[in-house]
């Protein structure tokens, strides 16, 4: 369910943020080919856009969509000038760090009436459908992924300080560190 609900997001972005680049002219066969670019570039993801890519070419067979995959450190810089040309790029990953500086350009499309009445908004976590739209409402990404922060504890301190279990809230987390915290000891919370 979370694959199609993904390749319906890429099904949907690749039909809604389309931004007018050369590449849209349909060949004599009437096939438009687009340009996506991908920012966090890994073999990994990679291989899952282009497995996603496939399942959106299968059901869109007059649409061929170009995977370009810029090394990860220079794929936002690359991204930026080939937007700014206006040439090669027809869909783009975009991120949380580029959403806000891009849309406020105007080089990105509100989805929210594309988007409206679509059912991968059900298959998707109210973090992501929180995450998708600014503080006006607009949507200019469809999450498909995010990437967690993760700590990391001493249990024997945790323990020697009277707790039982590791801290499931930022309360529990400052308690515990408080509870911890000795300069004296070289010890920090």
């Amino acid at each position: 369910m979370r694959r199609r609900t993904v390749a319906l997001a890429l099904g949907t972005a690749a039909v809604t943020l389309l931004t007018g680049c050369s590449t849209m002219s349909p060949e004599a066969s009437g096939t438009v080919t687009l340009n996506m670019v991908e920012s966090l570039t890994n073999p990994t993801r990679t291989a899952l856009l282009k497995d996603l890519i496939a399942d959106f070419e299968q059901q869109n067979p007059k649409i061929k969509v170009n995977l370009v995959s810029p090394p990860t450190e220079q794929a936002d810089q690359k991204l930026q000038q080939m937007i700014q040309s206006g040439s090669g790029v027809d869909v783009l990953e975009v991120r949380d760090i580029t959403v806000g500086p891009w849309s406020n350009n105007g080089w990105l499309h509100d989805m929210k009436k594309d988007l409206e009445g679509w059912k991968g908004w059900q298959a998707m976590t109210e973090n992501a459908v929180n995450a998708s739209k600014d503080a006006k409402g607009r949507t200019y990404f469809v999450p498909y992924g995010f990437y967690g922060l993760s700590l990391f504890y001493r249990t024997d301190l945790i323990e020697k300080a009277g707790f039982d279990k590791p801290p499931a809230t930022w309360k529990e987390l400052l308690e515990q560190a408080s509870a911890i915290h000795d300069p004296a000891e070289r010890r920090y919370g």
